[in-house]
């Protein structure tokens, strides 16, 4: 059995999943409430990792051929007894996180933004870089997206800077941000 999702056109807010048994199409199903943005398949069902098409938290729904669909919240997940132990902190942490925002320092911005800035916030391995910025379409916001620099098994993560920048350059590019009515105190988090 396999799965592949997508949207329905480029242009569309629907979801469509589909399940091949060799090259025949043995279940469709399409979700106009969620998102996937990864998954994995097992026993003929797909592990879907989706999040909300409109604003909330992310979570797991079950599939399987019939259509039918279990949702698990994110916070029911507990793989804390499954996963490899940390290593310890390492050594060049802190040049690291110097040298990932040193290079984000040097981006050009793309017309209409203004104000950009990279800081860390947070510890190892779970810290992260916030890229903060004006957007000339939502005057009076502070635009801000959180990109790891480790994985979560606290291994670096060395092309991040570059990872960031080409998120950061496309996004700008594509205009793909939340409406404005998300941002909380003045921020809008995407």
């Amino acid at each position: 059995m396999r799965w592949y999702w997508g949207l329905e056109s480029r242009r569309s807010a629907i979801t469509v999943i589909n399940a091949y048994r060799g090259d025949t199409v043995v279940s469709t199903t399409k979700w106009t409430e969620h998102r996937v943005v990864d998954g994995a398949a097992a026993a003929g069902q797909l592990w879907a990792v989706t999040r909300p098409d409109q604003a909330g938290a992310r979570g797991v729904t079950v599939l399987d051929t019939n259509g039918d669909t279990t949702p698990i919240p994110a916070t029911a997940i507990d793989i804390t007894d499954h996963r490899r132990p940390l290593g310890p902190r390492p050594l060049d942490h802190d040049s690291y996180v110097r040298h990932c925002l040193g290079r984000l320092g040097t981006l050009s911005c793309p017309d209409g933004i203004t104000d950009l800035t990279a800081i860390y916030e947070g510890e190892w391995p779970h810290g992260q870089v916030h890229v903060s910025y004006r957007h000339a379409d939502y005057p009076g916001l502070t635009l801000t997206a959180r990109r790891n620099i480790y994985d979560e098994n606290g291994v670096r993560l060395d092309r991040a800077p570059d990872y960031i920048a080409h998120l950061f350059v496309e996004q700008a590019g594509t205009g793909a941000y939340p409406p404005a009515d998300r941002a909380v105190d003045g921020v809008l988090w995407i």
